[in-house]
Formats: C-alpha cells, structure tokens, sequence
C-alpha cells in the first residue's frame, strides 16, 4: 500500500473505530421499533405451540389461527433463538446481530477474493460505508428481518461473483439457493433472484442463467410450505395487509412503484447520503471499470429497479437489503479513484471528498444519536404495568407489552382494535369505541401509552374517571401510561 493510502487508512481505521464504540454503547436498552412485537409474538409461539400465529391481533384476519404472510424463515430462526436461550427481546436480536457479523465477513472475504488490487485499502473502505450507514447501523440492533434479508442477499452476490470468475457450478449452486432463501427470510428477497438472472443474461451465461433461477424459485417455494391447506386464509391475509390498496393489484401497479422508488432512496437523511455516493460512484466506476465492474453495478441497478417495482411501501428499510452492494461498489470505485486520482479531472476529486465527507459526518452524527438517545428498559416498563393486570387475564395494550409478559397474559394489541374499529369508516379510535371493543371481547384491562393517551385526548385525567365502564386505577410517571379496569357489576 503507498504511504498516502496507509495515511488515509489509518483514518478510516480511527472512524470504524469510532463506529463500533457507538455500536457497543448502542446495544444495551435500545428502544424497540416497529413490527418487533408482532414478529417476536410468532416466533413464541412457534416455539411453543408449533404454530405461527398471533393473540396481538386475534380477530384480524385470522391471526389467532395462523400467521401465513409473513417471514418464514426469519421467524423460524427466531422460534430457534427462543428455545436456545429463553423469551426476551434481546434473545432475538441475537440473531440481527450475527446476520450484520457476517454480512461484514462476507463483504470483507469478497473484496479481499474477487480484486486482488490494494486489498486492504478497498475493504476498509466497504466496512466503513456499510457500518456507517445509519439505517444498516440501527437495524443491527432490532428483531427485524433486513439485516438478515441483506446477509442472505450479499452471500448469493458473493457466490455469483465467484461462480462468474471460476465458470463452475458449486458457486453458482450456493448463489440459487442463497437467492431463494433471501425470498423466505423476506419476499423481497425476491431481487436477488431477479438481479442473479440479469447479471447472468448480462455474462451470456444463459444455461447457468436458467439453472439459477429454477433452483432459486424452487428453493423459495417453501415459503408456501404451510400455505397447502389454507389458501382461503393466506389470501385473506394476504388482501388484508393495511398497507396495500386495490391499485397494488392491478396490471401496471410495478411501473408506477418503480416510477416512485426515488421516495426511498432520497426520501430522508438516513439513506440520502448513502444513495448519493453510491450513484456518484456508480457512474464513475460505470465509465472507467472493467465488463467484470460493471457487471457489479449492473447487478446493483437490477437490483434497485426489482426492488421499486415490487416493493409496495417505499419506506427507507427495505434499502438495507441494497447496502452491502453498495458498498462494493462504493469501495471499488473510490479505491480506483484514489490510487490514478491525479489523472482524473479535478471534478471527479472534488465531488468524490464531497459525497464521502457529507456521508460520514451525517453517518458518525446520526449513529452517535441512534446509540445515545431513546434508552428504554422495556421488560422494566412492563413489569411495572403489569403489577395492575390480574395474572392470566386478558389484557389490550401496547405490543412491547409482550417484553416480557406474553408468559403471563393473553395481550391484545390497541393496533388491533383500531384496526377493528376504523373498519368501519364511520367509526373513530376515540375511548367510547375502545372501551366497547374492549368490552365486547371480554378484556378486563386496557393500558394506555402516551402517544395514545395523546390521540385519545386523554392527558391529565384523574385516577378515579370512569370511561364506557373502565375505570383509570392508575397513571404511571414512567413509563408515561395510564391503566383502566372494568368495573365490576
């Protein structure tokens, strides 16, 4: 390595340092985000009872019975997670943890084995573009299934970048079933089975091309394993996702998703300057790489054009799944770059300090934020509700409630009920309404977080108030929550 790129590299060794503090300082109490609950609640009982389902969201579309769309294996791993180290949240982020440990293997094993130019230098640079990357970095942390969805993405680009360099087939084999499984941890792993047959067309490999995708669906295809029997109830479901809309069925919905994938990629800070250097890069490493780096961001746009068109909800998550190659790219091009800089015209210098300065300054601010803010003791918290619900009852609260009290109370979800309610569209989500559905489903308490005592308008009530029947027994400082009991007679 020349004297000015050990310089850099030492830098860039200081920020990764940097980094993983954060990430160590960010792991304890970490707050809980999004559908962490509901996924965790059937990987419980999976493991306990050998079915997928849900009591957060009993009497919604059949979730009481069986949760058929959803991510299979992801929850299997999560069944495996409980049952090996016991019920609790950081239990099952265990494996979000070890699914981002060996992305960062494999991406380090990939640029150390498919280039051998300044190996060092280029892989410092895609660890620190994928562990700087705020979203990758924050979801490292919580039970969801992108990380993992990019672990099983990244292994089937590796495999493939290494079945196109060798011509054999034990590579290729790895890189379908790799592929397939990416679609069973989540059905948008379904873009790297698209991307795997484009970058393959693309090599005019046409007979591995087929072998590929044959073998990939056909491992997908156990994603219907528990389907058989059960069509009626998996399309029920499947219809009755909050966030589809009949448009979402109709012949030409991909073209008008793919039309609207720029609201993800720069739709907020989080991934804005992750896209921006990757695209800078891109087009750089585009026009002056070989068939073999282009074949690189080939599969790269391929897979972002799959991802558009069957991605529904343009929500910044589903990037994660992108990041790892990404940061091949990103890597490889500005290795390229740094090493002939002076034979380049002054612009490409200017703009390449530029996308990587503003990228690892939003990364390093938006990470330390991540890892420093937000802090809860969920099982705490619950605990502490959970002092006012009589043992083995009916309880509707909110989800993180099941951390850790799924053992000890039948826990509706206040997600379900107001989905319940607003199916109705001349009913509100107002406490008249909750305490009926309430009521009517024989739940004789309800706990109130804030941002629901917030919508409910029921800030600054005294204990003692009586609502459709429920009366509040208790307003705790902290968590902020309120809890009702129904009054006897």
């Amino acid at each position: 390595m020349q004297l000015a790129s050990r310089r850099f590299a030492i830098i860039l060794l200081v920020i990764l340092a940097v980094q993983l503090g954060l990430l160590i300082v960010s792991i304890p109490r970490q707050r809980l985000h999004g559908d962490e609950a509901w996924l965790g609640e059937q990987a419980y009982f999976l493991r306990h009872e050998g079915v997928c389902r849900s009591e957060l969201f009993r009497g919604f579309a059949g979730q009481e019975q069986m949760v058929l769309v959803t991510h299979k294996l992801f929850i299997v791993l999560g069944a495996t997670a409980v049952a090996a180290f016991g019920w609790g949240v950081w239990q099952l982020r265990l494996l979000s943890l070890a699914a981002g440990t060996v992305t960062l293997m494999l991406l380090v094993r990939h640029m150390r084995t498919t280039d051998k130019r300044d190996t060092e230098f280029g892989t410092l640079l895609a660890i620190l573009f994928l562990a700087a990357s705020p979203l990758f970095f924050k979801f490292i942390n919580l039970y969801r299934p992108e990380v993992m969805l990019a672990a099983f993405g990244f292994g089937s680009f590796y495999c493939l970048s290494r079945a196109l360099e060798d011509k054999g087939r034990g590579h290729l084999i790895l890189a379908a079933i790799t592929a397939g499984a990416a679609v069973l941890v989540h059905l948008n792993g379904l873009m790297f089975v698209v991307a795997g047959l484009a970058v393959l067309l693309y090599e005019r490999r046409f007979r591995s091309a087929a072998g590929f995708v044959f073998l990939s669906l056909l491992v997908s295809a156990f994603y219907f394993a528990d389907v058989v029997g059960h069509w009626d109830l998996f399309l029920h479901q499947f219809a009755s996702v909050p966030s589809l809309t009949p448009d979402d069925f109709h012949w030409d919905a991909p073209f008008w998703r793919l039309l609207n994938e720029h609201k993800r990629l720069f739709r907020k800070p989080e991934i804005i300057f992750s896209s921006a250097l990757f695209f800078g890069s891109a087009g750089y490493y585009w026009h002056y790489a070989g068939r073999r780096g282009r074949a690189q961001v080939f599969y790269a746009i391929a897979l972002i054009v799959t991802l558009g068109a069957i991605g529904q909800a343009k929500t910044t998550p589903y990037a994660i799944a992108l990041l790892p190659v990404f940061a091949v790219v990103v890597a490889r091009a500005t290795a390229m770059w740094w090493h002939d800089r002076r034979r380049y015209p002054r612009a490409v210098s200017i703009l390449a300090v530029s996308l990587w300065s503003a990228f690892i300054i939003h990364g390093l601010a938006a990470d330390a934020l991540n890892a420093t803010t937000g802090k809860r003791d969920v099982a705490a918290e619950s605990r502490q509700m959970a002092a006012y619900v009589p043992p083995g009852t009916a309880v509707l609260a909110p989800m993180d409630f099941i951390f850790d009290e799924i053992q000890h109370f039948r826990v509706r979800a206040l997600l379900a009920a107001e989905l319940t309610i607003t199916q109705d569209a001349s009913r509100r989500f107002d406490m008249e309404n909750v305490t009926a559905y309430a009521d009517a489903e024989h739940i004789p308490t309800i706990i109130l977080d804030h941002d629901n005592l917030i919508r409910l308008g029921l800030e600054g009530q005294a204990v003692g108030r009586t609502f459709g029947g429920y009366q509040l027994v208790a307003h705790l400082p902290v968590p902020d929550c309120m809890i009702f009991k129904k009054q006897e007679g």
